[in-house]
């Protein structure tokens, strides 16, 4: 849809390299609609993450008293590992000043005793603590000589705090609609919440290929604490989780970090593929990567049919580099060393071209729950909408839960265009249910295709059932049934004849003019009715 291309192409996990590449510990590899579960919801923790952390810092530098200029400026950098602020203490509120370094102190001696059970290691940290610039500003508050160096650090630690904040106000259980997450991915949800549960039990060990020097290795799981509630009341699934603090850590602000993009994730479909895709990404830059036989087979979890260099080719690299070439524009050629007998393997990765696709979704709980009436916005479109007389007489409680499920799935741009087709196309008095109308604008104009919402909307033909036929067409006497069982005893071919004769007699009765799924609902259930109104008229 056009009002989401360019938010599309901007949904990229700035994921860290150190997580790009690694060999599975415990448990068993995800599979594929796990790896886009977990990318959506650690795409969605990030957003989140750096949200909660930029309205700390912002918070912290206005009661600081920083000037516009280097406000802006600290901002724009907030997500870098630059350590050069640019700040004086005279440019600071002093009172501030002191409260803010003392409130960071009081946090880091809580932290170090709440994660911190070794009492060499609590030591140690402590010592760290009372030595550092911020405990000097706190002891020494009459006469402060802060070099620029000084005013580096403190503004450094202001910031690992709002991080540190941010990312615990991250660790409690996040609950999620895990329906339309299962839908974004096209997927069946009762065998993705099976996968899900023994993916919490996937530990993994990562920057297991080094070739970064960087100074991160962990183990840990990616997901964890999963546990699944339905909803009855709304038909629907919650999945509840948690992200380990470690992983959390590396999302937030990663200095060395690959762009994953959300539609190429999307897209991609083949055990292998994800991994093959964040893998090239990462070395895109550098045009090259090596890897031994042990590490590929670790990385990627390969059966040990696939050592045989033919079944590696054609099972493994020729079908997975095709299928991320295909979705993300990355082309590769390779290159086993030796040729023969090989001991590493080495990919050359190309940007060939750009891709575009859909994104996956994660609604948490609290957006889900969000009541329709708290959106000034849509409420004055709904008092607009109802000013169509129509619109107004046809209006009730299920339309209301109607257009809550539009929001909820498919966004408040979508639910705005429907409004105003009610708004512009209804000029007769609707004959079934305003529900149903809307149903019928759907069905002409779905959200995947090609709308323009910031237009004003072609007048549409919704697509009404009217004249639906009563309970009481199901009800057949003794004469009907003996009828219909002359109609079972008739070859097939005149069988078809009076089927096709029944369904011009329901399309007359209903005065519509083809069928439709819903029609074809509800002629199911009156086929045999008509089948026998057929046969009496004969």
């Amino acid at each position: 849809m056009t009002i989401n291309k360019k938010k599309k192409k901007d949904i990229i996990l700035n994921q860290h390299s150190a997580l790009t590449t690694f060999k599975l510990r415990e448990g068993k590899y995800y599979k594929i609609g796990v790896e886009k579960s977990i990318f959506a919801l650690l795409l969605r923790a990030q957003q989140d993450l750096r949200k909660k952390f930029k309205d700390i810092f912002i918070e912290k530098l206005i009661e600081l008293g920083v000037d516009q200029d280097k406000y802006d400026k600290l901002l724009e950098n907030a997500f870098s590992n630059k350590t050069d602020f640019n700040t004086e203490y005279k440019d600071l509120n002093s009172k501030a000043f002191i409260k803010v370094i003392n409130e960071i102190l009081e946090f880091k001696k809580k932290e170090i005793l709440n994660q911190t059970i070794e009492p060499d290691e609590i030591k140690k940290l402590s010592t760290d603590i009372q030595e550092s610039v911020l405990a000097k500003v706190a002891y020494d508050q009459k006469q402060l000589l802060l070099t620029t160096k000084d005013m580096n650090e403190i503004i450094s630690e202001v910031k690992r705090y709002c991080k540190d904040i941010a990312i615990k106000s991250y660790l409690d259980f996040k609950t999620i609609d895990f329906t339309a997450l299962a839908n974004s991915i096209n997927t069946n949800s009762t065998l993705l919440k099976k996968d899900i549960k023994t993916a919490a039990k996937t530990v993994l060990e990562f920057n297991y290929i080094n070739k970064k020097n960087l100074d991160v290795e962990i183990v840990s799981s990616l997901i964890a604490s999963v546990r699944f509630t339905h909803d009855k009341k709304n038909n629907m699934t919650w999945l509840v989780y948690q992200i380990p603090r470690e992983i959390l850590e590396l999302l937030l602000m990663p200095e060395v970090y690959v762009p994953l993009e959300g539609v190429v994730v999307h897209n991609l479909t083949g055990s292998y593929s994800i991994r093959m895709y964040g893998l090239l990404k990462d070395h895109l830059k550098r045009g090259e990567v090596e890897l031994s036989k042990e590490e590929l087979f670790n990385f990627f979890s390969l059966p040990k049919s696939y050592i045989n260099k033919t079944n590696l080719t054609k099972k493994f690299l020729k079908p997975t580099l095709e299928e991320v070439k295909m979705a993300s524009g990355i082309y590769t050629e390779y290159e086993f060393i030796p040729k023969n007998r090989y001991t590493k393997i080495k990919f050359y990765p190309v940007l060939k071209s750009k891709v575009e696709g859909a994104e996956l979704k994660v609604i948490q709980k609290e957006e889900k729950e969000k009541n329709i009436n708290q959106n000034n916005y849509i409420q004055e479109q709904i008092l607009k909408t109802k000013k169509n007389i129509y619109v107004s007489k046809a209006w009730n409680k299920r339309v209301d839960n109607k257009l809550k499920k539009i929001l909820q799935e498919d966004g408040e741009e979508y639910l705005i265009f429907i409004l105003k087709i009610l708004y512009t196309s209804l000029k007769d008095e609707i004959k079934t249910t305003l529900v149903q109308y809307i149903n019928g604008i759907i069905k002409n104009k779905p959200k995947n295709k090609e709308i323009n919402l910031k237009e004003e909307p072609e007048k549409i033909e919704a697509e009404i059932i009217e004249n639906i036929p009563t309970s009481k067409e199901s009800e057949i006497d003794s004469t009907g049934e003996l009828i219909y069982s002359m109609f079972l005893k008739m070859k097939e071919e005149e069988q078809e004849i009076l089927r096709k004769s029944a369904r011009e007699a329901y399309l007359k009765k209903t005065k519509t003019k083809a069928f439709n799924k819903i029609h074809e609902k509800i002629f199911e259930t009156t086929e045999k009715f008509y089948i026998i109104k057929v046969l009496k008229n004969q």
